[in-house]
This record gives C-alpha cells, sequence and structure tokens, in this order.
C-alpha cells in the first residue's frame, strides 16, 4: 500500500525481511510438500533481491543465515543453478537433514522506533516572511545490537548457543523513505504558506484605516504562521530493529535462554519434534 500510494518515488519498494519470515512459514507449514518448498522459495528469492537494495539503501547486509537458508530450499526445489555466484564457498545443511531435526527461529525487537517531530524555517513569500514546517525524524539507536540464544538439552551440560543478526533496520528504512519524500513536504509546505499569504494579503487590502489594515495583517499573519505545522503522525508500536536467530537441533527437550546487554532472560522448557518449528519472541525498549 505504501509503495503504491507514491509509486516509483519511495526507495522503499520490497520488505526483503517480510519475504524471508513469509519463506519461513510455508517451510514449517509443511517441511515435506515440494509445494511449499516451491512458495518458500519463490518468497526467499523475492527476499534475496530486496537484501541486494537494503545493502545500498540502508546499510544492511544480506544475513548469512537467510543465505543459508535460502541455498538450502534452492537445492531441495532443484533451483541451485539460477544461485551459482551465490553459493560459491557457502555451506549450509541439506533440507533432507533439516527436517529432520527441530528448528528454533529467535525474533529480537529492538529499541523503538524513530519518532517525527517538526522542523520550521523562515522563508521569503511574495508578502514578507513565511513559516515552512515538515517533519524529521528523531532516532534512538538500540543498546543491544545482538541477543545471544542459549539452548540447553534435558539431562545435559551441553549448551548451544548462537547470535542474531540484523534482518530489519526499521529506524533506517523510515529515515531514508522520509528524506526522500522531504523535497515533495517542503514543496506542498511552501505553496501552502504562500496560499495564506496572499489570502491575508487580499483579505486585509480591503480594510480603509491604515492602522487597522497593519493590525489585521499582522494577526492574521501570526494566525497563518500558528497554523503551518507538520504532520508529525508515525507508527509508535514498531521496534528499531528486527534481528534473527534459526538454529536446527535434534528433536527433543531443551531449556531455552537469552542473552541481551549482559542480562539473561529466561524462555522456558521447549518441546520439539522433527520437522517441527518453533518461533521464540523478546523484545527491549532499550
Amino acid at each position: 500500500m505504501y509503495n503504491d500510494k507514491y509509486e516509483d518515488k519511495s526507495v522503499y519498494s520490497e520488505d526483503a525481511f517480510a519475504r524471508y519470515l513469509s519463506g519461513m512459514l510455508y517451510e514449517a507449514d509443511a517441511p515435506d510438500s515440494l509445494q511449499n518448498l516451491d512458495s518458500a522459495y519463490i518468497d526467499y528469492y523475492k527476499a534475496y533481491e530486496g537484501y541486494q537494495k537494503y545493502g545500498g539503501d540502508y546499510g544492511t547486509p544480506m544475513p548469512r543465515v537467510f543465505v543459508e537458508d535460502f541455498l538450502r530450499v534452492a537445492e531441495a526445489t532443484d533451483r541451485l543453478g539460477e544461485l551459482k555466484d551465490l553459493a560459491t564457498g557457502k555451506q549450509w545443511i541439506k533440507h533432507s537433514d533439516a527436517k529432520g531435526m527441530g528448528r528454533l527461529v529467535l525474533l529480537y525487537f529492538a529499541g523503538k522506533s524513530p519518532v517525527k517531530v517538526e522542523e520550521a524555517i523562515i522563508s521569503v513569500g511574495p508578502h514578507g516572511p513565511i513559516k515552512i514546517a515538515f517533519p524529521r525524524y528523531e532516532v534512538t539507536q538500540p543498546s543491544c545490537r545482538s541477543g545471544e540464544l542459549m539452548v540447553k538439552g534435558a539431562g545435559s551440560d551441553t549448551v548451544l548457543s548462537a547470535n542474531t543478526e540484523l534482518v530489519e533496520d526499521i529506524n533506517a528504512i523510515a529515515v531514508k523513505s522520509l528524506t526522500d519524500r522531504k523535497a515533495r513536504y517542503v514543496t506542498k509546505a511552501v505553496a501552502r504558506a504562500i496560499i495564506k499569504q496572499i489570502a491575508v494579503h487580499v483579505a486585509t487590502e480591503q480594510i480603509d484605516n491604515a492602522l487597522a489594515k497593519a493590525i489585521a495583517k499582522v494577526a492574521a499573519t501570526a494566525a497563518a504562521a500558528a497554523s503551518e505545522i507538520a504532520d508529525t503522525r508515525s507508527w509508535r508500536t514498531l521496534p528499531g530493529q528486527i534481528q534473527l536467530l534459526r538454529t536446527f537441533v535434534p528433536a527433543g527437550s531443551y531449556n531455552a535462554s537469552v542473552r541481551l546487554c549482559g542480562a539473561v532472560e529466561d524462555l522456558g522448557q521447549i518441546e520439539l519434534e522433527r520437522g517441527e518449528t518453533k518461533f521464540l519472541l523478546v523484545e527491549t525498549l532499550y
């Protein structure tokens, strides 16, 4: 919907993480189904195209774990030949082995999405100074740039651990998208302010008394400036970043915990069957 509104004017044309997540859901739904694997491959391919753009547009590197999943499914659907360059020098678990294990996916929502605030400048209009207001984002970067998932098998002293990777930088996407639209915001704000100023000028020119005219013009101009405010509505419930970890482990019972910024949070006991996927979600507002 966002891209349809702005068409080719928006750099944000595809969401790589959403495509990656969609592909994982196809796999989780039926890991033995070739039809689901085909659907997962299509979404992974679109995610691959998206992540190629993410690097240049938002500075987000292509996640290593995504590449492994993409190549695993490409091999399972006999499409690995389409990805020769990507597969060169890479290693991944075969799908025939992966579906005999359990899959844990940790989604970590880190920090808070940026907040829009008003920025205003004074410019010169046809009948004096005008106020131009437009939005900008204030960004607070997450304190925890990665999380560590730790799983321990029941009755075992062995702890398996792995770290999350950045899969979606919402801060960077929001700032880049707003920056690309800034020229349109400013153009509209200037046009709106000039129209208000002309309306004030026309209205006050009808007053015969010079003092009354001056007072009316000052009051109307002040009112017009006060009414010129930027649209600072923004989505306040999104995280600043989305990080992800995916790991395959033998079917069984596990105790899971996650370490974020040095603090360990217990995620409880997890039961995993062969071919089953369990999604874990943690979030911090810092």
